[in-house]
């Protein structure tokens, strides 16, 4: 690859007399150019088809520079699905969702500014959802930009809470209730077995 310039020649009287050209090997220029295409090509396919919510988000500081919002700069086609949110980039979290509890805004706020990333599970009531979260940052500090991986792990977290309520009831019951394994060995007993045979768990 050669980039090239021509530029016409002309005597006093400003008659073309002939060419002048320079040329300059771009070779490396290009394949890196490329490399970068595809290097976004790839990157873009996965931002896309991901079945993980995924955004950047830019975390905004009061004027004591602690974190008090942040702004949606990208978000991928499952963000919508998984968060409610609609037409998110660009707006910020308060705009969208003010009553989005502080913790939100102090996780994200520490990975942009110290770097460290964080993995949790937290409720954003505000959005009625429970997500498992994966927070990085992106860039340097001053950016302030945070790259998030999420789940929403609501129908588990309500699967989870029906099972330990109907722990709880079993465990409470006055009716006698034991499960034993194929050996007859008993691996539960309630309260109620306790009242009706007198040995405890």
């Amino acid at each position: 690859d050669v980039w090239m310039t021509v530029t016409k020649l002309v005597d006093e009287a400003g008659k073309p007399i002939g060419l002048a050209s320079t040329e300059r090997d771009i070779t490396e220029r290009k394949r890196k150019e490329q490399a970068v295409g595809k290097s976004e090509e790839r990157y873009r396919a996965l931002f896309n088809t991901l079945i993980d919510g995924f955004c950047i988000l830019e975390v905004l500081l009061d004027p004591e520079g602690r974190p008090a919002d942040y702004r949606f700069l990208e978000v991928n086609a499952e963000f919508e699905a998984q968060t409610g949110l609609r037409n998110a980039q660009g707006k910020r979290m308060r705009e969208l969702a003010p009553e989005h509890e502080e913790y939100w805004f102090e996780i994200y706020g520490k990975v942009a500014l110290t770097g460290e990333p964080a993995r949790f599970v937290h409720e954003a009531t505000a959005l009625n959802r429970w997500y498992d979260v994966s927070a990085y940052r992106v860039g340097e500090q001053d950016s302030r930009q945070v790259a998030i991986l999420f789940n929403d792990i609501t129908e588990r977290k309500r699967a989870e809470e029906n099972i330990r309520r109907m722990a709880t009831v079993v465990r409470d019951s006055n009716d006698a209730i034991t499960i034993q394994d194929f050996e007859g060995r008993i691996t539960a007993w309630n309260r109620g077995a306790e009242l009706m045979y007198g040995y405890s768990e």
